[in-house]
């Protein structure tokens, strides 16, 4: 089953606590549900189109998915 996250803010904010540190983070759901993972952004320099990224691993197998809780 897929899992959505959003968040909408006009000023940069941390995802971190709630795809890693809540008490049922998605870090940990993708143990259960080990399909890969992806992400959208708007970012200021082009806030008409999305950079959007895959990937094939489970997100709790996957440096990037910590990784991306930094941007």
């Amino acid at each position: 089953m897929c899992r959505v996250f959003g968040c909408v803010a006009s000023e940069p904010v941390s995802i971190r606590h709630e795809l890693i540190e809540a008490v049922n983070p998605l870090i940990r759901q993708s143990e259960d549900h080990d399909s890969g993972w992806g992400m959208a952004v708007y970012e200021r320099a082009n806030g008409l189109d999305p950079r959007c990224v895959r990937f094939p691993r489970a997100a709790f197998a996957d440096d990037g998915f910590t990784d991306a809780t930094a941007l």
